[in-house]
């Protein structure tokens, strides 16, 4: 579960087990919008933010500390007017290939400077889609982070 101060509650009913992911906002502050288990993992999932930002956690790692905040340029994608340039490449701002993947966050992804409003993995678990908050989307390969 995803909550409004970007907290995540992971749950596990029968083994009556349960962990808190990016307590307080240290990761990031931004509201939970969305959030899906990455396929074929038992320990890997995505959350969309309304900063426009992707995180890919691990259930079973601590939080640790990631300067996350830094903005995207504006100027290069967002027109003033409410609306955004997706062809605009994302912007990664910790790879799932990042040397220190001991703490959470795994991978820290700027797809827009709008709200990800939802999140869907295509047949192959491969490619990612995220639908944003001003009727546009943007495909990621996962893989590949690009």
């Amino acid at each position: 579960m995803g909550f409004s101060t970007g907290d995540i509650l992971w749950f596990e009913p029968f083994a009556q087990r349960y962990s808190r992911i990016n307590k307080n906002g240290i990761i990031t502050s931004s509201p939970v919008l969305d959030i899906k288990w990455i396929p074929g993992s038992s320990n890997l999932f995505m959350a969309a933010h309304k900063d426009g930002s992707v995180i890919v956690y691990n259930k079973e790692r601590e939080d640790g500390i990631v300067d996350i905040a830094d903005e995207i340029g504006e100027g290069n994608n967002n027109h003033g007017d409410g609306t955004y340039d997706c062809n605009v490449r994302m912007y990664i701002k910790k790879s799932t290939e990042s040397r220190n993947q001991k703490t959470n966050p795994v991978a820290v992804w700027q797809v827009s400077t709008r709200a990800i409003n939802a999140i869907a993995f295509a047949p192959d678990n491969r490619h990612v889609a995220f639908a944003c908050f001003n009727n546009s989307w943007r495909m990621v390969d996962y893989v590949k982070e690009e």
